[in-house]
């Protein structure tokens, strides 16, 4: 059984014009509504995320800084800021590992 699917962004995810393409977004709707956490990763600050990738329903997880932080994104986060976004690694964990 799949519990989770993170994908990172540059090169992978995202299209050249720092979206997500349609058939992406709907695979990982598809599988956020079936119950899989569907995370991003990347290399990059939290404040330097593509908001496209906010835009896709049930992305409630974000790796960031090549790992060494994770954030729980709020339904209505404005990650411009960074403000409302908060560690949460115990959680995550917890739905992730049996």
């Amino acid at each position: 059984m799949i519990k989770m699917i993170a994908s990172d962004l540059d090169g992978t995810l995202l299209l050249d014009s720092r979206t997500v393409s349609a058939r992406n977004r709907m695979a990982l709707t598809r599988s956020a509504a079936s119950g899989i956490e569907v995370v991003v990763a990347s290399g990059r600050v939290l404040t330097s995320l593509p908001e496209s990738v906010f835009r896709i329903p049930g992305i409630r997880y974000a790796i960031t800084s090549n790992g060494a932080a994770i954030y729980r994104i709020p339904s209505d986060a404005d990650t411009s800021s960074g403000a409302d976004a908060s560690s949460d690694v115990s959680s995550a964990s917890a739905r992730i590992l049996p």
